[in-house]
């Protein structure tokens, strides 16, 4: 209770210190690397490190600590709290709450209760790469355009295995043409906190799903770091795995990252770990239908009540030729390098890279939360061939067992489905069962006039496998938003071997209106795993958004626009480099569309994740807005601009101030402004007008009349009340709270200490009070005020020096040098000439009465039996009472009884004691509610004092300044240091704008494994990585044609892609024997030396110096993929940027 300390003596900021410097002593990392809400994992601490630190902390805190504690708590925020304000003492008290609170455990009670089977769940976000389409909306504009992403192996593209001429044959006769993505190498490490070396060993398919997730959920208007912690779940698919092969091909080059960077279970739990996830992590591989049975389980998941959030989908990438080559031995690839689904010419599939991921809820949670739900699935089902035709052969009877069940699941007819997006991938066998299929389940029945519209994405991908379903749904969405059937490409006629007219089948050819047959959108969607695995999807569009219950907004958004409020626009990155480019990208996006709607954009941007590194632009119009933003891309600032590079450690301290904030027109725009206000003012009206038998608002209204000691004194304390219940809707909170005098009633209605009516009748009875003994404390002898420069000691050695100045008594302790005193008014006039006189500030204060004296004495019987039936609340923050010196009332004590309304009342106000605490404790936020600040100025000179020179100091609303700017400017502060504030709420309900996404830092990482390809039997031999990263190869000089075959085969496999500068032969080839070959790579290129073995002794044959050309064309590069710094640059090493957009649709 006293000092807000641990047993060692230490605040949370303290402790946050000690840890951090003992990070960053065992690590070796710089302190701009140590960030205290990072886990200390990642910073490359072992088991061992975790258990000396947790010895260490024993001996520092003198208490017996589990050697797991720094497990339970991971980061350095968390282990800080944890040790001070935790029972630390209590081994068995564990990190994670054991009982479940009221409201979670009704929500399981109905997950339970409830028939599950037939719950909707509602699409909520999306994100997608295909080839072609970097994003949703190049997704959706290729798709409506009728083009195909799909082209030739782009150059680079499994160079790795150039040095193995069997294999470069192969590729080179077999037929490659597919959908491949642009960049496959590009990673943004720097976002995710992740290690080049780390990067470099994790397989490209975490590396995408880790970027999609992201643009999915912000494509949600979902923040990230809103959903920590939560039961979200993660269920991704997947079925190769050719990352980890090229890896193993070449062991040398491995590190042990890569056991986790190229294990499939790690492509989903890398995305729970990463995004603090709490759901289930599953990932999928039934070959081709492997996303659509991820979003199953998913669905499943989410009715089970096993998740409350889920995010699914799959992926696939061509990063090693064994598969395609083998698919091509097989003769299944299509003629013409496209897929002809259900066409008369379809001769086969094609290959092809993508990744999609869709973010799901339960359809009464998204519409509850105001979701955007973009389409519902109401049925899912999964179903396996059983003992068909063979393995890979499908089964026509599974099929329709998939069909039928998915429907039943969603209970919706068959006949009713108006689109179905087939598997379709264009083989002769593969597409007309699948048509019987859906003839036999969705034909039967069906009127002639309103087939079954078919289609498949196949056509404009090709065949992306573990991607292909969630591509279908994500397309089937898109078409469902826009009203439109894109077209299936590539379709010459109708395939002779399936019945289209006995199926009520027909292939979208062109686009078209969705037809709507049951007066609302319906559609399903197939995916097919060649080992057997079937599923299928049923969707349809969104009903219309129940009616909600009216809840009291925190502001009203036609008066805050008519009052002309600012819209808040918020900008942010991990750091400040990426907060300028997110708002330079914004600015273009504003200068484009320049009759967007404010308030939808800042609505869009209040809904993404928090970076590190904030602004916040406040804006009346759209110019405004690009001029600040460009202000905030070069780094500069601007009128009304917020910004910070790195959140506070500590939240904000709430101040309540005293008496001295009233003015005329206090309250009347916020009344106006904020239903929340509004409504909390009115019910602190009802207990005035029961109190003392007037009206507030009667008073507030009528500009005529004035306030009194009494109206006043209650008006601060009910304007301060509305404050706390607006802010707390707009999802502010405070850390800690301070009240100065009067202030302290208000402070006790925010800490938790008393309820809203017990606050008011308290500073009623006090006001009331007050008021009838105006006249008896302003008497001559009894009634001056004044504000001098002096200090406690100051004030104490000068009264006792000098009798003239008796009876003057310190009334408020407000600086360190800064103090109110009150006594007889010729005592008070006499000190204030004395103090000018020595050149000290001191001036009278134009009030009635000398507050906080003995002359209130009289009045403190009848306050207290005021007071006396008050039951306090125990507080739920801290309290740094300005009543009792030096002591900090902790969440849980009870504090505020008669007797401390008393002291309040009686005693001098120790309100610099109060706000240095505060300081000391590590708080550098201090945030003013008052109709005017008065307090901020004492706090500023206090926590100057303390060494807090750049503390944020806040008002919530200000004399002659509009309501709105002030509340505008106070949450874009609290906003961009870091704290608790909703701006989607400040925002309003309405629509959202189509903003640009995420702009991704991307760095070219790439593995240097390199297939050993046979040995010492095929050139340049078999390989070893040496200690200092020179390349070693064994080989037989009886294969070797010639020395510059052995060059060129070294150059194909250590420095791919290399120009030879000059070659120095010392020696003939022998016909026979051992040959070494070294390549010592240094930056820019390479010196290739071969040798002669002869036992012991080695002779030099040849030596060749070669130069890198830029990458893009070496290990796994694809067009389009970004350089290296320099050239020839290791794989992995942090070259030039490039940027993949992620805007949503």
């Amino acid at each position: 209770m006293d000092d807000n300390k641990g047993r060692s003596g230490m605040t949370v900021a303290q402790m946050r210190d000690w840890l951090r410097d003992w990070v960053i002593t065992t690590t070796g990392l710089t302190p701009e690397e140590v960030t205290p809400e990072r886990p200390m994992e990642e910073f490359g601490l072992s088991s061992r490190d975790i258990v000396i630190l947790s010895g260490e902390l024993e001996s520092l805190l003198d208490v017996r600590l589990d050697a797991t504690i720094a497990y339970e708590y991971p980061t350095i925020d968390k282990l800080a709290v944890r040790l001070i304000e935790g029972d630390v003492d209590n081994p068995d008290d564990s990190a994670y709450d054991a009982l479940q609170t009221g409201e979670e455990a009704a929500r399981s009670r109905r997950l339970r209760d409830e028939k599950l089977t037939d719950m909707d769940i509602a699409v909520v976000g999306m994100a997608a790469r295909y080839p072609g389409a970097r994003n949703i909306g190049e997704m959706w504009d290729l798709l409506v355009s009728g083009r195909a992403g799909t082209g030739d192996l782009p150059e680079g593209r499994w160079s790795e295995f150039d040095g193995d001429a069997d294999i470069a044959a192969e590729i080179a006769e077999c037929d490659t043409r597919g959908g491949y993505l642009d960049d496959v190498v590009g990673f943004d490490n720097e976002f995710f906190g992740l290690s080049p070396l780390e990067v470099e060993n994790m397989d490209p398919q975490q590396r995408i799903l880790l970027e999609l997730t992201w643009e999915a959920l912000e494509n949600a208007h979902l923040p990230a770091s809103e959903l920590r912690g939560e039961a979200v779940g993660v269920f991704m698919g997947a079925t190769t795995n050719d990352y980890a092969m090229l890896m193993a091909a070449d062991p040398s080059a491995a590190h042990p990252y890569a056991m986790t960077g190229t294990s499939p279970s790690i492509l989903s739990n890398r995305i729970s770990y990463a995004f603090d996830f709490r759901g289930p992590s599953i990932t999928m591989d039934t070959a081709c239908s492997s996303s659509l049975v991820s979003i199953h389980q998913a669905v499943r998941a989410l009715r089970d009540g096993d998740a409350d959030a889920a995010v699914a989908g799959g992926v696939n990438l061509l990063v090693s030729p064994h598969a395609t080559l083998s698919f091509g031995r097989l003769g299944v690839f299509s003629k013409t390098g496209a897929i002809h689904a259900f066409s008369d010419d379809a001769s086969g599939m094609i290959r092809a890279e993508g990744a999609g991921v869709v973010v799901l809820k339960r359809l009464e949670d998204a519409e509850a939360d105001g979701d955007d739900v973009l389409a519902v699935i109401k049925g899912t089902a999964v179903t396996s061939d059983g003992r068909s035709n063979g393995l890979t052969a499908p089964n026509p009877d599974a099929q329709v067992d998939v069909l039928r069940r998915a429907y039943a699941d969603a209970g919706i007819r068959p006949q009713d489905a108006d689109y179905i997006e087939a598997h379709g991938t264009g083989t002769i066998l593969g597409d007309p069962i699948e048509a019987s299929a859906l003839g036999t389940v969705l034909g039967r029945g069906r009127d002639a006039a309103n087939p079954t519209l078919l289609g498949s994405a196949k056509t404009n991908f090709g065949h992306t496998e573990a991607a292909a379903g969630v591509a279908g749904v994500i397309k089937v969405v898109l078409a469902m938003r826009n009203d439109v059937l894109p077209p299936s490409l590539h379709y010459a006629g109708p395939n002779p071997y399936i019945d289209f007219e006995g199926g009520r089948l027909e292939v979208v050819e062109d686009p078209r209106e969705w037809p709507e047959y049951s007066g609302r959108k319906v559609a399903g969607v197939s995916g097919f795993g060649f080992g057997g695995t079937n599923a299928h999807i049923v969707l349809t569009s969104p009903p219309a958004a129940p009616p909600q219950e009216e809840a009291t907004a925190p502001i009203d958004a036609a008066a805050a626009r008519e009052a002309g409020m600012p819209a808040l626009l918020p900008v942010s990155g991990l750091l400040p480099s990426r907060r300028r480019m997110a708002a330079e990208d914004l600015a273009s996006w504003l200068e484009a569309n320049p009759k967007v709607d404010l308030g939808d954009v800042a609505r869009t941007l209040a809904s993404r994740s928090r970076g590190r590194s904030k602004a916040v632009v406040p804006a009346t119009d759209v110019a405004s807005a690009i001029e600040g933003m460009r202000r905030v891309a070069e780094g500069k600032s601007g009128p009304g601009i917020v910004s910070a590079d790195a959140p506070l450690a500590q939240g904000p301290v709430w101040i309540f101030s005293g008496f001295g904030s009233q003015h005329r027109l206090m309250g009347k725009e916020l009344l106006a402004l904020s239903p929340v206000f509004a409504e909390t003012m009115a019910k602190c009206d009802e207990i005035i007008v029961d109190s003392v038998g007037w009206s507030l608002l009667e008073l507030i209204a009528d500009d005529e009349r004035t306030y009194d000691l009494e109206a006043a004194q209650i008006g601060i304390t009910a304007i301060q009340v509305a404050q706390t219940d607006m802010m707390r809707a707009l999802g502010a909170e405070p850390a800690a709270v301070v009240g100065m005098s009067m202030g302290e009633i208000a402070a006790a209605y925010a800490a938790g200490g008393l309820t809203l009516e017990e606050t008011m009748r308290i500073a009623c009875a006090r006001s009331h009070l007050m008021g009838e003994g105006e006249s008896m404390l302003a008497e001559d002898e009894q009634g001056g005020m004044a504000m001098v420069e002096l200090s406690v000691d100051e004030l104490d050695e000068l009264l006792a020096a000098h009798p003239e100045f008796a009876g003057v008594e310190p009334a408020v302790y407000a600086a360190p040098t800064m103090t109110t005193v009150g006594g007889p008014k010729p005592a008070i006039a006499a000190l204030v000439e004395h103090l000018t006189g020595e050149g000290k500030m001191a001036r009278p204060l134009a009030v009635k009465g000398a507050g906080h004296t003995s002359a209130l004495d009289p009045l403190l019987g009848e306050l207290w039996s005021e007071c006396s039936d008050v039951e306090p609340t125990p507080l739920s923050v801290p309290l740094f009472s300005s009543v009792d010196r030096g002591v900090t009332y902790q969440p849980g004590d009870v504090v505020h009884d008669a007797d401390y309304f008393v002291r309040c009342t009686r005693h001098s106000v120790w309100f610099a004691d109060a706000v240095s605490r505060a300081c000391a404790a590590g708080y550098s936020t201090f945030v003013e509610f008052a109709p005017n600040p008065v307090a901020l100025m004492p706090t500023m000179a206090t926590a100057f004092a303390a060494g807090l020179p750049d503390a944020q100091l806040v008002h919530l609303a200000k004399r002659k300044e509009p309501a709105g700017e002030s509340l505008a400017a106070a949450c874009a502060t609290l906003y961009a240091h870091g704290h608790d504030i909703d701006l989607s709420a400040l925002a309003g309900p309405g629509a959202y704008a189509d903003l640009p996404g995420m702009r991704w830092r991307h760095q070219r990482f790439w593995t240097s494994a390199r297939p050993m390809s046979g040995g010492r039997g095929k050139l340049p031999g078999s390989r070893t990585t040496l200690p200092g990263g020179d390349v070693a190869y064994a080989g037989d000089a009886a294969i070797a044609p010639s020395i510059h075959a052995i060059i060129d085969a070294a150059i194909a496999d250590a420095v791919p892609g290399a120009t030879i500068l000059a070659v120095e032969e010392a020696g003939a080839l022998p016909a026979s024997g051992e040959l070494t070959t070294i390549v010592s790579r240094h930056p820019g290129g390479a010196v290739i030396s071969v040798y002669t073995v002869d036992g012991d002794a080695t002779e030099l044959l040849a030596k060749a110096g070669v130069a890198s050309v830029p990458a893009g064309s070496g290990a796994g590069a694809a067009t389009g993929s970004s350089a290296d710094s320099a050239a020839g640059a290791p794989a992995g090493t942090v070259g030039a940027e490039s940027t993949a957009a992620g805007a949503p649709a």
